[in-house]
């Protein structure tokens, strides 16, 4: 007969715990059967050693090392005011003790001292619900002084997400440099617009110009100067003394104003300020059945190489140029295919001016182009559109007056030249001339005064070449340097704005192309389709100045010439329009 199986339980009593520690509490209170006093600005407060030494590793190290203390039954403590030692005391018999405003901040002083760490926590996170606007810098202060980790990154969090408020206040200016550059330099900073950003270094500057002037430089350069209006950048930036002054912020502004309106950014906005995403447009070009389409697509970077279907344009055509301008993409030109005679149809050169809204995902037949022209070019600059085609004419679009007028007459007659443009003046670049002589020549148009200037000419003939604006560089990809011919070129040149040079050491394209669109997008250089050998393309490569070489991204889900724009997308608007598989 097997014995009776042995029966085992474990008892588990919260109450009797809690009912315990309640009754030792009651005891300290009563001064009863306590074994030490320790005194607290001139205060006794009594209580008993082995709870003392098992709540705090400080009391522990204190009553069981060589020290005197511990064979003294009086401990005079410096460290800690007495007006929180009875709320310290309660909380090491009983796990619990009021927390106000008043004295949060002096408990995690004694906590640290004392090293309970669980009531320092306590504490901290009591103070954190009471940050605001007024008290947030001197909390991340005191965080740090005391080591409060969790404590000091809510501070600083509340303070980025504040901080277009914060910086009316006057703790802001008494922040040291570091702090300062610190939140100009985040990402995570919110501010309503950039402008608030040097608002908040100029006005922390001046607030102790002798001693802080040396810091300007370094903060400036923390500013978003290419994300701030042109009219800011020169009523208020190039009327301030602060950057007149300074030869590297006179320069900072000049060349941060290539990238002001009309050209991608190269700096990114902030968070708080980025509700839209950086795409690449391409409307018109060929369908699957190499017809022309009315097909509008944009191609996301940052969102996996994703592709998105638009609003079509109005009619299908190949070859148009593109041109962002004040928030707006134009289609400008191109070819279209029109009913000749009979069932014969002809490819004809077309004046169709379109304006897509990407607020709105809709397309809007603006005032048509003068003349068609088989090979137009189109840029903007300063809120206008400039075209120049065949014939030695430019004409100016006026948005506001939805108009095209005459301005001027080219140095030479030129098409299939490229043309872009930075924050003062257009170049026009290669090209054919009236004989349909390949050129090399570069011409600069200052629309200021009305004035043509030629530069350096490339080291290669082209037309048909793409280009486009990076910083203080001119890209110019591809091209043809033979009239008639179709073997494209796979070369690249660059145009050093600053020095009037060119530098054609940079390597070659994957796939040598012409009519391709190209764009940049924070600082990288992309070129899309183009044609070759009469083919029109449909791959993607990227210019990767780190390995100086192009490389391939996914192809385009179609095959286009000529049209390719950077624009801002709202990224509610990609919640509702269909993602291209392919």
């Amino acid at each position: 007969m097997k014995p009776k199986e042995e029966q085992k339980a474990t008892m588990n009593s919260d109450i009797y715990c809690g009912e315990m520690l309640q009754r030792m509490n009651g005891y300290r209170v009563a001064h009863s059967l306590c074994d030490v006093d320790l005194m607290v600005e001139g205060l006794t407060f009594s209580a008993h050693r082995l709870v003392l030494a098992a709540g705090s590793p400080f009391f522990h190290g204190l009553f069981t090392t060589e020290m005197k203390e511990k064979q003294e039954n009086k401990i005079v403590l410096k460290q800690v005011k007495a007006s929180v030692m009875e709320n310290v005391l309660e909380y090491l018999y009983t796990g619990k003790t009021s927390l106000n405003p008043e004295n949060a901040e002096d408990l995690v002083v004694s906590a640290s001292y004392f090293l309970i760490e669980g009531l320092k926590e306590k504490a901290s996170n009591f103070i954190r619900s009471s940050l605001n606007v007024d008290n947030c810098i001197q909390v991340r202060e005191f965080a740090e002084k005391h080591d409060c980790k969790s404590l000091s990154l809510a501070a600083r969090v509340f303070i980025g997400q504040h901080f277009g408020e914060i910086i009316n206040g006057e703790e802001f200016l008494g922040l040291e440099f570091e702090k300062i550059e610190e939140f100009i330099a985040s990402e995570n900073t919110v501010v309503p617009k950039e402008e608030r950003i040097y608002e908040a270094v100029t006005k922390w500057v001046r607030k102790a110009p002798a001693i802080r002037k040396k810091y300007f430089k370094k903060l400036f350069h923390h500013v978003r100067l290419s994300l701030l209006s042109r009219k800011f950048l020169n009523v208020t930036i190039l009327q301030d003394e602060l950057v007149t002054s300074n030869v590297a912020c006179m320069q900072f502004v000049l060349q941060s104003m290539s990238n002001v309106q009309s050209l991608p950014p190269i700096q990114k906005p902030r968070k708080c300020l980025d509700s839209c995403v950086d795409a690449v447009v391409i409307s018109g070009g060929f369908d699957d059945d190499n017809l022309p389409t009315a097909s509008t697509i944009c191609f996301i970077p940052e969102m996996n190489n994703t592709w998105y279907e638009l609003t079509p344009l109005s009619i299908a055509k190949y070859g148009s140029a593109a041109a962002y301008c004040d928030g707006f993409l134009y289609s400008v030109g191109g070819w279209e295919v029109q009913a000749s005679q009979g069932p014969i149809e002809e490819d004809v050169p077309t004046t169709s001016v379109e304006r897509y809204d990407p607020t709105t995902n809709t397309w809007l037949s603006v005032a048509p182009l003068k003349h068609a022209e088989k090979f137009v070019s189109v840029i903007s600059l300063d809120g206008h559109l400039y075209c120049l085609g065949r014939s030695k004419s430019m004409y100016r679009y006026t948005p506001a007056k939805n108009t095209w007028e005459y301005i001027t007459g080219a140095p030479e007659e030129l098409h299939g030249a490229c043309v872009v443009a930075d924050a003062s003046n257009i170049y026009v670049i290669g090209g054919l001339d009236q004989n349909n002589m390949v050129t090399s020549s570069c011409w600069k148009y200052d629309p200021e005064v009305e004035r043509w200037s030629l530069l350096s000419s490339m080291s290669t003939k082209r037309y048909l070449a793409a280009g486009t604006v990076k910083g203080r560089e001119i890209f110019i990809v591809g091209g043809l340097n033979e009239y008639g011919s179709t073997q494209a070129l796979n070369s690249v040149e660059v145009y050093y704005i600053d020095t009037d040079e060119w530098s054609c050491g940079f390597s070659y394209l994957q796939f040598p192309r012409y009519s391709a669109g190209v764009t940049c997008i924070w600082d990288k250089v992309l070129v899309f389709g183009g044609e070759h050998e009469g083919e029109t393309q449909n791959s993607i490569e990227w210019y990767n100045k780190i390995e100086r070489r192009w490389e391939l991204c996914p192809k385009m889900p179609c095959r286009s010439n000529f049209c390719c724009n950077w624009l801002r997308i709202p990224k509610n608007l990609l919640e509702v329009v269909e993602e291209l598989e392919f």
